[in-house]
């Protein structure tokens, strides 16, 4: 291969005192931008996280406790209980759901029914 398809276009093109000038000038503005993003990363703040809302941990308003029937199981022996709660809530207004706060809480069955019905099971 000969020098002359060794050399590229612009190789070709620039003589070489303009050619360096070029280089300089490409590495000049390399150092500089890396420079700058380094002294940005440095200075800049973390953005706080965008909080996530929390779950209200109370009943609504609209959504009024009127009495509680509990019938427990309770084992010292065991981790955890079960049983069966029933309450009596007095709507103030229709609602698509009622979300009750407790943790680790399992339901497995529910059931709604309006005053003076028996329970649907």
């Amino acid at each position: 291969m000969t020098e002359a398809a060794q050399i590229c276009p612009l190789q070709r093109a620039l003589p070489t005192p303009a050619r360096l000038v070029l280089l300089l000038r490409l590495w000049l503005c390399l150092l500089l931008l890396l420079a700058g993003t380094a002294a940005w990363a440095a200075t800049a703040k973390p953005r706080p996280a965008t909080p996530v809302p929390a779950l209200p941990m109370r009943l609504g308003p609209d959504v009024v406790p009127q009495a509680y029937a509990l019938a427990l199981k309770l084992d010292p022996s065991q981790p955890g209980h079960s049983g069966q709660i029933e309450i009596d809530l007095k709507l103030r207004q229709p609602m698509r759901s009622i979300r009750l706060h407790a943790k680790d809480l399992v339901v497995p069955q529910a059931w709604p029914r309006k005053a003076n019905q028996s329970a649907a099971r």
